[in-house]
């Protein structure tokens, strides 16, 4: 079933496996868009306002969430890893860590999205290993060998 792999029925919360090395692509998590972050004691962390999607792979590897603020403005905002999540319901998505634990989460910066050391940073915060880097395939020369690509 496209758009929720983790259970038949929306309504009943499930626990979810995502595998960081092998990220789902974006149509598998986009339902949780909009959907409330709770923490791992039910308190309210903020709004799942967007899945973010590897440009070049079209793999999600974190959910950006938006936290205070009104309709959107003045919000802090910052990354959580799918690997983060405990359980997901119809309305609510909760994590593994409590309120308090997320003090000093590296802010989400748009525009650093493609930087791996920004990625690494927030990787690191939630101690997350990286994706396996895809293997580039050669065309040409099939007796050299293939070595794995840093995504850029």
């Amino acid at each position: 079933m496209r758009g929720k792999p983790w259970g038949e029925k929306e309504s009943d919360p499930v626990r979810p496996h995502f595998d960081a090395q092998n990220p789902p692509v974006y149509e598998d998590v986009e339902s949780l868009r909009w959907k409330v972050l709770v923490d791992n004691t039910g308190e309210r962390v903020g709004t799942i306002e967007n899945v973010e999607a590897d440009e070049d792979t079209g793999r999600v590897e974190f959910i950006q969430i938006g936290r205070g603020g009104f309709l959107g403005f003045g919000a802090e905002r910052f990354l959580v890893p799918l690997t983060a999540i405990e359980t997901i319901d119809e309305k609510q998505v909760a994590i593994d860590r409590s309120l308090r634990q997320l003090d000093g989460v590296p802010p989400y910066e748009i525009d650093r999205m493609n930087d791996p050391h920004y990625r690494a940073k927030v990787r690191a915060w939630w101690s997350v290993m990286a994706p396996e880097p895809e293997a580039v395939v050669l065309e040409q020369d099939d007796s050299v060998d293939i070595e794995p690509r840093t995504p850029p």
